[in-house]
């Protein structure tokens, strides 16, 4: 079968439902000889992502077809559409740093009950949420979560918490709070003032989206942090995910600085806008042998604290 026709197949499989196990096995196998880095296992038994899934062949047939054309630029086509061309500029400009070199740039931000969109602190009235805790947290991967054990352990090591929501006995959204440094990949860990609660790890199942069900989560999880003393939420979005950057400005984040990150030659650069001391916020370079759970180190924004 030729690349074209395992496209076809799979692009038409809306309307031929019958052949999908074997649709997949066929796309996987002719369509890897395009070399495009792709995951088509993922979408294997979901028919439910079939509209993601058809976007995606999409981009691997146009891909195809103008072999010369460099990936990111279609995005950035997209990004002008949806954001505008200065977010196209920025993405482009992120990408090719990228592709050199360890770079990031976090915008650092806030949720208070000052702030946040007051639709979203009432219970939403679809699906019921809840805040879990404790060894409570081990049962959430059976229950169709995107964490690991791993994850869970370190979570539960932390102390961390999350805010999840079910659809009977289904979860469809859930985000993690911490009121501890927490490793954003394996170089660095985020610190930041003990005045507020970490957010990361947010996840909404892809059939329920659109739901504000992230919204919704964040707007409990502040009513639970202040309640317990604290001044609100604290997160941070890289500056190119623009639809992120989007829905937080929507319910009701302020951003307060900026936090660049660089490594050359297993070098760290880190640059902070004066915003981020009032937060404390930056990032510290993680140990070799540090634990995924966190542990001492030097905050990039205040050298004499650790988090």
């Amino acid at each position: 079968m030729s690349d074209r026709s395992a496209y076809y197949l799979l692009a038409n499989i809306d309307e031929h439902p019958e052949v999908l196990p074997m649709a997949y096995d066929i796309a996987t196998e002719n369509l890897a000889a395009l070399e495009i880095a792709t995951d088509l296992t993922e979408f294997r038994d979901r028919s439910a992502s079939l509209p993601q899934l058809i976007e995606h062949l999409s981009q691997l047939e146009e891909q195809r077809q103008h072999p010369w054309r460099n990936p990111d630029d279609a995005v950035a086509m997209k990004t002008a559409r949806h954001y505008g061309l200065l977010a196209s500029l920025v993405f482009l400009a992120c990408a090719c740093m990228k592709r050199m070199v360890y770079f990031k740039v976090l915008k650092g931000m806030t949720l208070t009950l000052d702030t946040i969109d007051i639709r979203c602190l009432q219970p939403h009235q679809k699906y019921s949420g809840e805040i879990v805790a404790g060894d409570a947290i081990r049962s959430l991967i059976s229950h169709g979560s995107d964490v690991s054990p791993d994850f869970v352990e370190c979570a539960i090591g932390r102390n961390d918490w999350a805010c999840v929501f079910w659809d009977g006995q289904h979860l469809v959204s859930s985000g993690w709070y911490s009121n501890q440094s927490v490793p954003i990949d394996e170089y660095f860990s985020i610190c930041f003032s003990k005045d507020y609660t970490y957010m990361y790890k947010g996840f909404t199942h892809s059939d329920y989206r659109g739901e504000k069900l992230h919204a919704y989560g964040m707007a409990s999880a502040l009513s639970a942090v202040v309640r317990g003393g604290k001044n609100g939420l604290i997160s941070y979005v890289e500056i190119d995910n623009f639809a992120s950057l989007k829905s937080c400005d929507r319910l009701g984040y302020k951003i307060f600085g900026t936090c660049i990150v660089l490594r050359i030659l297993g070098k760290s650069f880190v640059m902070t806008t004066p915003g981020c001391k009032r937060f404390e916020f930056g990032v510290r370079e993680r140990k070799p042998d540090q634990p995924s759970a966190g542990g001492p180190g030097i905050c990039a924004v205040c050298p004499e604290r650790t988090n």
